[in-house]
Protein backbone atom coordinates (compact mmCIF):
# COMPACT_ATOMS: atom_id res chain seq x y z
CA UNK A 1 0.00 0.00 0.00
CA UNK A 2 1.60 3.38 -1.14
CA UNK A 3 1.51 6.59 0.90
CA UNK A 4 -0.18 9.28 -0.74
CA UNK A 5 0.29 12.86 0.11
CA UNK A 6 -2.03 15.32 -1.22
CA UNK A 7 -1.47 19.24 -1.19
CA UNK A 8 -4.07 21.55 -2.09
CA UNK A 9 -6.14 25.05 -0.57
CA UNK A 10 -8.09 22.88 2.32
CA UNK A 11 -7.39 25.39 4.85
CA UNK A 12 -10.26 27.93 3.38
CA UNK A 13 -13.76 28.60 4.25
CA UNK A 14 -14.50 27.90 0.59
CA UNK A 15 -16.98 25.41 -0.14
CA UNK A 16 -15.88 24.31 -3.44
CA UNK A 17 -11.93 24.21 -1.78
CA UNK A 18 -12.31 22.22 0.99
CA UNK A 19 -15.01 19.50 -0.79
CA UNK A 20 -12.44 19.17 -3.75
CA UNK A 21 -9.94 18.44 -1.24
CA UNK A 22 -12.24 15.58 0.41
CA UNK A 23 -13.07 14.05 -3.23
CA UNK A 24 -9.53 13.60 -3.84
CA UNK A 25 -8.81 12.28 -0.68
CA UNK A 26 -11.47 9.60 -0.83
CA UNK A 27 -11.07 8.86 -4.40
CA UNK A 28 -7.46 8.15 -3.69
CA UNK A 29 -8.03 5.93 -0.77
CA UNK A 30 -10.41 4.01 -2.72
CA UNK A 31 -7.97 3.46 -4.88
CA UNK A 32 -6.12 1.18 -2.19
CA UNK A 33 -4.01 3.70 -1.24
CA UNK A 34 -2.76 5.58 2.41
CA UNK A 35 -3.66 8.90 2.04
CA UNK A 36 -3.15 12.77 4.22
CA UNK A 37 -3.68 15.72 3.37
CA UNK A 38 -0.57 18.10 4.20
CA UNK A 39 -1.73 20.26 6.65
CA UNK A 40 0.34 23.47 4.70
CA UNK A 41 -0.99 26.46 5.92
CA UNK A 42 0.61 29.73 3.82
CA UNK A 43 0.81 32.60 5.41
CA UNK A 44 -1.29 34.34 2.06
CA UNK A 45 -4.53 32.21 3.69
CA UNK A 46 -4.00 33.04 7.07
CA UNK A 47 -4.19 35.95 6.32
CA UNK A 48 -7.11 35.79 4.27
CA UNK A 49 -9.19 33.75 5.88
CA UNK A 50 -8.46 34.95 9.08
CA UNK A 51 -10.02 38.62 7.84
CA UNK A 52 -12.61 39.78 9.99
CA UNK A 53 -15.54 41.26 8.07
CA UNK A 54 -16.11 45.67 8.93
CA UNK A 55 -19.87 44.79 9.40
CA UNK A 56 -20.37 44.13 12.98
CA UNK A 57 -23.64 41.95 12.55
CA UNK A 58 -21.66 39.24 10.22
CA UNK A 59 -18.61 39.03 13.00
CA UNK A 60 -20.84 36.31 15.01
CA UNK A 61 -21.81 34.32 11.57
CA UNK A 62 -18.31 34.34 10.16
CA UNK A 63 -17.30 32.88 13.50
CA UNK A 64 -19.68 30.33 13.47
CA UNK A 65 -18.64 29.26 9.62
CA UNK A 66 -14.83 29.11 10.82
CA UNK A 67 -15.82 27.15 13.20
CA UNK A 68 -18.11 24.64 11.23
CA UNK A 69 -15.47 24.56 8.60
CA UNK A 70 -12.72 23.48 11.22
CA UNK A 71 -14.79 21.02 12.54
CA UNK A 72 -15.13 19.85 8.49
CA UNK A 73 -11.42 19.47 8.56
CA UNK A 74 -10.73 18.11 11.94
CA UNK A 75 -13.55 14.94 11.11
CA UNK A 76 -13.75 14.14 7.00
CA UNK A 77 -10.08 15.19 5.81
CA UNK A 78 -7.40 12.69 6.64
CA UNK A 79 -4.75 15.98 7.57
CA UNK A 80 -1.34 15.18 8.31
CA UNK A 81 -0.12 14.82 11.98
CA UNK A 82 2.08 17.65 11.17
CA UNK A 83 0.98 21.37 10.89
CA UNK A 84 3.28 23.37 7.81
CA UNK A 85 3.44 27.00 8.22
CA UNK A 86 6.06 27.76 5.53
CA UNK A 87 7.79 26.58 2.96
CA UNK A 88 10.96 26.28 4.82
CA UNK A 89 8.60 23.76 7.06
CA UNK A 90 7.77 22.00 4.47
CA UNK A 91 11.82 21.69 3.16
CA UNK A 92 12.95 20.88 6.92
CA UNK A 93 10.68 18.04 7.58
CA UNK A 94 8.68 16.68 4.24
CA UNK A 95 6.04 14.29 4.31
CA UNK A 96 6.68 11.13 4.60
CA UNK A 97 4.87 9.53 1.14
CA UNK A 98 5.54 7.41 -1.95
CA UNK A 99 3.85 10.16 -4.16
CA UNK A 100 2.88 14.01 -3.58
CA UNK A 101 -0.20 14.62 -6.00
CA UNK A 102 -0.37 18.72 -5.80
CA UNK A 103 -4.59 19.85 -6.99
CA UNK A 104 -7.05 20.26 -7.50
CA UNK A 105 -8.24 23.66 -7.58
CA UNK A 106 -6.40 26.92 -8.96
CA UNK A 107 -3.03 26.04 -7.46
CA UNK A 108 -0.85 27.37 -10.00
CA UNK A 109 -3.16 30.88 -10.14
CA UNK A 110 -0.13 33.28 -9.12
CA UNK A 111 -2.35 35.88 -10.05
CA UNK A 112 -4.80 35.16 -7.20
CA UNK A 113 -4.32 36.08 -3.72
CA UNK A 114 -2.04 33.76 -3.09
CA UNK A 115 0.47 34.84 -5.62
CA UNK A 116 3.26 32.71 -6.48
CA UNK A 117 3.88 29.96 -3.84
CA UNK A 118 6.59 27.28 -5.07
CA UNK A 119 5.25 24.97 -2.46
CA UNK A 120 2.37 24.11 -4.45
CA UNK A 121 4.61 23.19 -7.50
CA UNK A 122 6.50 21.32 -5.22
CA UNK A 123 9.35 22.82 -4.69
CA UNK A 124 10.27 21.19 -1.17
CA UNK A 125 10.71 18.04 -2.53
CA UNK A 126 14.03 16.50 -3.26
CA UNK A 127 15.38 15.23 -6.72
CA UNK A 128 15.19 11.64 -5.08
CA UNK A 129 12.48 12.36 -2.95
CA UNK A 130 8.33 10.80 -3.48
CA UNK A 131 7.20 10.80 -6.74
CA UNK A 132 5.46 13.94 -8.17
CA UNK A 133 1.61 14.13 -9.73
CA UNK A 134 -0.53 16.79 -10.30
CA UNK A 135 -4.48 15.94 -10.28
CA UNK A 136 -6.72 18.83 -11.87
CA UNK A 137 -4.51 21.56 -11.18
CA UNK A 138 -5.06 24.90 -12.77
CA UNK A 139 -3.87 28.16 -13.33
CA UNK A 140 -7.13 30.10 -13.47
CA UNK A 141 -7.33 32.96 -15.28
CA UNK A 142 -3.43 33.75 -14.72
CA UNK A 143 -2.43 33.41 -17.77
CA UNK A 144 1.01 35.45 -17.79
CA UNK A 145 3.82 34.12 -15.17
CA UNK A 146 5.51 37.22 -15.97
CA UNK A 147 9.43 36.72 -13.99
CA UNK A 148 8.55 33.84 -12.63
CA UNK A 149 8.18 32.09 -15.94
CA UNK A 150 11.94 30.44 -15.68
CA UNK A 151 11.29 29.02 -12.46
CA UNK A 152 7.56 27.62 -12.59
CA UNK A 153 8.97 26.15 -16.10
CA UNK A 154 11.56 24.38 -14.22
CA UNK A 155 9.46 23.00 -11.64
CA UNK A 156 6.65 21.48 -14.25
CA UNK A 157 9.62 20.06 -15.74
CA UNK A 158 10.09 17.98 -12.56
CA UNK A 159 6.69 16.48 -12.63
CA UNK A 160 6.29 12.98 -13.15
CA UNK A 161 2.71 12.75 -14.48
CA UNK A 162 0.69 16.00 -14.99
CA UNK A 163 -2.89 16.48 -15.45
CA UNK A 164 -5.24 19.80 -15.49
CA UNK A 165 -8.08 20.42 -15.01
CA UNK A 166 -9.29 22.85 -17.82
CA UNK A 167 -8.01 23.16 -21.40
CA UNK A 168 -6.13 26.45 -20.84
CA UNK A 169 -3.91 25.38 -18.30
CA UNK A 170 -3.45 22.31 -20.63
CA UNK A 171 -2.30 24.71 -23.48
CA UNK A 172 -0.31 26.60 -21.34
CA UNK A 173 1.60 23.59 -20.20
CA UNK A 174 2.32 22.60 -23.98
CA UNK A 175 3.91 26.14 -24.30
CA UNK A 176 6.24 26.26 -21.54
CA UNK A 177 7.51 22.65 -21.01
CA UNK A 178 6.73 21.18 -24.56
CA UNK A 179 5.13 18.89 -22.28
CA UNK A 180 1.45 16.98 -22.60
CA UNK A 181 -0.86 17.54 -19.58
CA UNK A 182 -3.98 15.58 -19.47
CA UNK A 183 -7.43 17.07 -19.42
CA UNK A 184 -9.18 15.58 -16.30
CA UNK A 185 -12.02 16.28 -14.16
CA UNK A 186 -12.52 17.98 -10.86
CA UNK A 187 -11.93 15.33 -8.16
CA UNK A 188 -15.46 16.17 -7.19
CA UNK A 189 -16.67 14.34 -9.89
CA UNK A 190 -14.45 11.36 -8.45
CA UNK A 191 -16.22 10.51 -5.16
CA UNK A 192 -19.40 9.95 -3.68
CA UNK A 193 -21.00 12.90 -1.14
CA UNK A 194 -24.26 10.94 -0.53
CA UNK A 195 -23.09 9.30 2.55
CA UNK A 196 -22.53 12.69 4.17
CA UNK A 197 -25.02 14.87 2.92
CA UNK A 198 -27.56 15.56 5.33
CA UNK A 199 -31.85 15.27 4.85
CA UNK A 200 -33.29 18.54 3.39
CA UNK A 201 -33.75 21.10 5.66
CA UNK A 202 -37.12 22.10 3.84
CA UNK A 203 -39.74 20.22 2.29
CA UNK A 204 -41.04 23.04 -0.05
CA UNK A 205 -39.31 23.12 -2.94
CA UNK A 206 -36.71 26.16 -3.59
CA UNK A 207 -34.08 27.36 -6.31
CA UNK A 208 -30.61 26.94 -4.50
CA UNK A 209 -28.49 30.18 -5.37
CA UNK A 210 -24.48 30.22 -4.52
CA UNK A 211 -22.76 32.94 -6.39
CA UNK A 212 -19.38 33.25 -5.07
CA UNK A 213 -19.55 37.27 -6.09
CA UNK A 214 -22.12 40.09 -6.97
CA UNK A 215 -22.44 41.24 -10.70
CA UNK A 216 -25.01 43.43 -12.77
CA UNK A 217 -26.63 40.31 -14.17
CA UNK A 218 -27.23 38.63 -10.33
CA UNK A 219 -30.10 40.63 -9.76
CA UNK A 220 -32.24 40.71 -12.74
CA UNK A 221 -31.34 37.40 -13.70
CA UNK A 222 -32.43 36.26 -10.04
CA UNK A 223 -35.71 38.28 -10.00
CA UNK A 224 -36.92 37.01 -13.22
CA UNK A 225 -35.75 33.30 -12.05
CA UNK A 226 -37.97 33.95 -8.87
CA UNK A 227 -41.03 35.29 -10.86
CA UNK A 228 -40.94 32.33 -13.57
CA UNK A 229 -40.21 29.52 -11.40
CA UNK A 230 -42.38 30.50 -8.38
CA UNK A 231 -40.45 28.68 -5.53
CA UNK A 232 -38.76 30.03 -2.89
CA UNK A 233 -34.98 31.40 -3.48
CA UNK A 234 -32.00 30.04 -0.89
CA UNK A 235 -28.84 32.02 -0.76
CA UNK A 236 -25.75 31.18 0.52
CA UNK A 237 -23.61 34.05 1.18
CA UNK A 238 -25.04 36.34 -1.24
CA UNK A 239 -28.00 38.55 -0.08
CA UNK A 240 -31.14 38.84 -2.32
CA UNK A 241 -34.34 40.67 -1.65
CA UNK A 242 -36.84 38.10 -0.79
CA UNK A 243 -34.24 35.25 -0.76
CA UNK A 244 -33.43 33.13 2.26
CA UNK A 245 -30.26 34.39 2.81
CA UNK A 246 -27.40 31.88 4.96
CA UNK A 247 -24.28 33.04 5.68
CA UNK A 248 -23.05 30.51 8.40
CA UNK A 249 -23.91 27.67 6.38
CA UNK A 250 -21.38 24.01 7.07
CA UNK A 251 -19.87 22.21 4.03
CA UNK A 252 -22.33 19.61 4.87
CA UNK A 253 -25.23 22.11 4.84
CA UNK A 254 -24.33 23.26 1.21
CA UNK A 255 -24.34 20.06 0.32
CA UNK A 256 -27.53 19.44 1.29
CA UNK A 257 -29.25 22.63 -0.29
CA UNK A 258 -27.55 21.38 -3.65
CA UNK A 259 -28.63 17.92 -3.48
CA UNK A 260 -32.25 18.43 -2.40
CA UNK A 261 -32.73 21.53 -4.37
CA UNK A 262 -35.08 21.93 -7.38
CA UNK A 263 -33.30 24.24 -8.88
CA UNK A 264 -29.98 25.80 -8.66
CA UNK A 265 -28.37 29.45 -10.08
CA UNK A 266 -24.47 29.64 -9.73
CA UNK A 267 -21.77 31.62 -10.99
CA UNK A 268 -19.26 28.67 -9.42
CA UNK A 269 -16.83 26.70 -10.89
CA UNK A 270 -17.48 23.94 -8.26
CA UNK A 271 -21.44 25.62 -7.69
CA UNK A 272 -21.56 23.88 -11.74
CA UNK A 273 -19.91 20.67 -10.47
CA UNK A 274 -22.36 19.92 -7.97
CA UNK A 275 -25.66 20.82 -9.78
CA UNK A 276 -24.04 18.20 -12.87
CA UNK A 277 -22.73 15.97 -10.29
CA UNK A 278 -26.34 16.32 -8.61
CA UNK A 279 -28.51 15.76 -11.53
CA UNK A 280 -29.92 19.70 -11.33
CA UNK A 281 -31.49 21.74 -14.29
CA UNK A 282 -29.22 24.52 -13.19
CA UNK A 283 -27.90 27.91 -14.88
CA UNK A 284 -24.48 29.43 -14.65
CA UNK A 285 -24.00 33.39 -14.78
CA UNK A 286 -20.63 34.82 -16.01
CA UNK A 287 -17.75 35.91 -13.91
CA UNK A 288 -15.40 38.35 -14.28
CA UNK A 289 -12.51 36.46 -13.75
CA UNK A 290 -11.91 32.80 -14.35
CA UNK A 291 -14.97 32.20 -17.41
CA UNK A 292 -12.81 29.84 -19.06
CA UNK A 293 -13.08 27.18 -16.07
CA UNK A 294 -16.95 27.77 -16.40
CA UNK A 295 -16.78 27.38 -20.10
CA UNK A 296 -14.54 24.50 -19.74
CA UNK A 297 -16.62 22.40 -18.24
CA UNK A 298 -19.60 23.33 -19.38
CA UNK A 299 -18.38 21.57 -22.67
CA UNK A 300 -17.29 18.63 -20.82
CA UNK A 301 -20.72 18.24 -20.34
CA UNK A 302 -21.93 19.12 -23.72
CA UNK A 303 -24.02 22.22 -21.36
CA UNK A 304 -22.80 25.47 -23.14
CA UNK A 305 -26.11 26.42 -23.50
CA UNK A 306 -26.57 26.79 -19.18
CA UNK A 307 -24.51 29.88 -19.42
CA UNK A 308 -27.19 32.43 -19.67
CA UNK A 309 -25.86 36.03 -19.69
CA UNK A 310 -29.69 37.96 -20.24
CA UNK A 311 -33.18 37.06 -19.11
CA UNK A 312 -33.89 35.63 -23.14
CA UNK A 313 -31.17 32.99 -22.30
CA UNK A 314 -32.83 32.23 -19.09
CA UNK A 315 -35.88 31.37 -20.50
CA UNK A 316 -34.54 29.07 -22.69
CA UNK A 317 -32.92 27.03 -20.48
CA UNK A 318 -35.82 26.65 -18.09
CA UNK A 319 -38.11 25.45 -20.95
CA UNK A 320 -35.35 22.93 -21.89
CA UNK A 321 -34.84 20.60 -18.83
CA UNK A 322 -31.27 19.04 -19.01
CA UNK A 323 -31.30 15.31 -20.70
CA UNK A 324 -29.19 13.83 -17.80
CA UNK A 325 -28.95 10.49 -19.79
CA UNK A 326 -26.89 12.25 -22.33
CA UNK A 327 -24.97 14.30 -20.07
CA UNK A 328 -24.45 11.52 -17.39
CA UNK A 329 -23.22 8.85 -20.80
CA UNK A 330 -20.63 11.86 -21.57
CA UNK A 331 -19.28 12.17 -17.85
CA UNK A 332 -19.43 8.79 -17.46
CA UNK A 333 -16.31 8.60 -20.11
CA UNK A 334 -14.69 11.50 -18.63
CA UNK A 335 -14.52 10.31 -14.86
CA UNK A 336 -13.28 6.98 -16.54
CA UNK A 337 -10.39 8.57 -18.31
CA UNK A 338 -9.78 11.04 -15.00
CA UNK A 339 -9.91 7.79 -12.69
CA UNK A 340 -7.56 5.98 -15.20
CA UNK A 341 -5.17 8.69 -15.37
CA UNK A 342 -4.90 8.41 -11.18
CA UNK A 343 -4.21 4.92 -11.02
CA UNK A 344 -1.41 4.96 -13.45
CA UNK A 345 0.25 7.82 -11.85
CA UNK A 346 -0.13 6.01 -8.70
CA UNK A 347 0.97 2.66 -9.51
Amino acid sequence: MSRVGILTFHYTNNYGAILQAYGLSKAIAEMGHSVEVIDYRSLTARRRFGRWPRNTLRILPTVVKRWRFRQFRKRYLPLSRRTYWTLKDLQRHPPEVDYVVCGSDQVWNISAFRGFDPAFFLDFLNEDGPRRISYAATFGYAQELSHYQERICDLLSRFDYLSVRDRMSQNMISKLIARPAYHVLDPTFLADYGPITPPPISKDPYAFVYCVSNSDLFVPVLRALSRKLRMRLISVNVPFDGAKVIRSASPLRWLSLMRHADFVCTNSFHGTCFSLISQKDFVTLPIEKGQSRLEDILQTADLSGRLVTNEAELERSLASPINYTIVSSRLDEARLRSQTFLREALR
